[in-house]
C-alpha cells in the first residue's frame, strides 16, 4: 500500500501545487539487532533485545564501551506509526531513558527491529 498524503479540509491548495511527500512509516527505518531469549546473556558487544514468548521485546542489553547493562524496553512503537510522532514520544520519557532505542513492533506485539533515538531525529532534521 502506497501512503498518500492529504491536505486538511480547511486548507486550500492550488490543483497544479504538488503534496507534501509522504513520510516513511517507522517500519522501515528499523534496525535488526540480535535477539537473545529470556534470561541468557549475549555473547557478544553488540546490543541485543531480550524477548520472552517467542518474539516479545522485554528488555535490551545496552553497552557503553566498558560495560554492557540490561535494561527494561522503555518506549514502544508500532511498525506503521509516524517517526517524528514517536520521536516526540521518546524525547518526553525520564532523562535517565531519553535516548535509549524504541523497540518497533507489529500489531501483535512481536519485534520487528529497533530504532535509535538519534536515527529518529537526523529523519526530523532532514524534513
Amino acid at each position: 500500500m502506497v501512503p498518500v498524503a492529504v491536505a486538511p479540509a480547511h486548507a486550500s491548495v492550488a490543483d497544479d501545487a504538488p503534496l507534501p511527500a509522504p513520510s516513511p512509516v517507522l517500519g522501515r527505518i528499523t534496525e535488526e539487532w540480535p535477539v537473545v531469549l529470556g534470561d541468557a546473556r549475549p555473547g557478544t558487544r553488540d546490543p541485543d533485545v531480550v524477548v520472552v514468548d517467542g518474539r516479545r521485546p522485554v528488555a535490551l542489553w545496552l553497552h557503553d564501551g566498558r560495560f554492557r547493562r540490561v535494561v527494561p524496553v522503555s518506549a514502544r512503537a508500532l511498525a506503521d506509526e509516524e517517526p517524528l510522532d514517536v520521536l516526540r514520544r521518546a524525547l518526553d520519557r525520564a532523562a535517565s531513558v531519553r535516548f535509549h532505542p524504541v523497540v518497533v513492533v507489529d500489531r501483535h506485539g512481536d519485534l520487528v527491529g529497533v530504532v535509535p533515538v538519534d536515527r529518529l531525529a537526523r529523519l526530523a532534521a532532514e524534513r
